[in-house]
């Protein structure tokens, strides 16, 4: 059993995932090497790389994508007297407010630039995050885009439904990756 975070292996997004491998011959499986890790955390003598941002996953696509739904609205963005409320740029010591993982833990997370995503929730709600820096909802793209997918992948169905089920995907990188040290380890083929 293995609990990756797909931050660790390049994913833009703080997103965990336990796998179970196992091998009818019983053949051992090792899991890999992290590859990225947290910047701060990062010496001379480290050579993995820091982790990636969302800004490096989003930052060549445009502010405004031509999207229809990715305007925020309803109960979430405005007070009881209408008054539009901020999205904030929450951050793991902020979450306390919350609590981590609690059912409100995501309720109008705010990407910031410097960090890798949030998680992506497979239960897209009015203000369930993680929202664009510039306070709307993630375009699909940009919801492939946090999830490792081709930028050419197209979807037959709204943007709630695209959410939903990336919200359920592993990552395309995390994947591949598992399924490189699997095809090397226990299948014994060349990487």
């Amino acid at each position: 059993m293995f609990a990756a975070r797909a931050v660790d292996y390049g994913v833009p997004q703080l997103r965990e995932r336990v796998f179970l491998i196992g091998s009818r011959g019983g053949v051992p499986f090792r899991f890999p090497e992290l590859t990225h890790a947290d910047p701060a955390k990062l010496d001379m003598l480290d050579d993995r790389e820091p982790w990636r941002t969302a800004w490096d996953a989003l930052g060549d696509l445009p502010d405004r994508p031509n999207e229809p739904g990715l305007e925020m609205g309803g109960a979430a963005a405005f007070d009881s007297r209408g008054r539009e409320l901020p999205l904030v740029h929450t951050t793991w010591w902020d979450l306390s407010l919350f609590g981590w993982r609690a059912r409100y833990w995501s309720f109008l997370l705010k990407l910031s630039k410097r960090m890798p995503s949030w998680t992506i929730q497979a239960q897209p709600g009015s203000a369930i995050g993680p929202f664009h820096w510039t306070s709307r909802k993630l375009s699909s793209r940009e919801l492939c885009r946090i999830q490792t997918f081709p930028n050419d992948i197209a979807f037959d169905c709204g943007r709630t439904e695209v959410q939903r089920m990336l919200g359920n995907a592993v990552p395309s990188l995390l994947a591949d990756v598992l399924a490189r040290e699997i095809r090397v380890q226990l299948l014994a083929e060349g990487a």
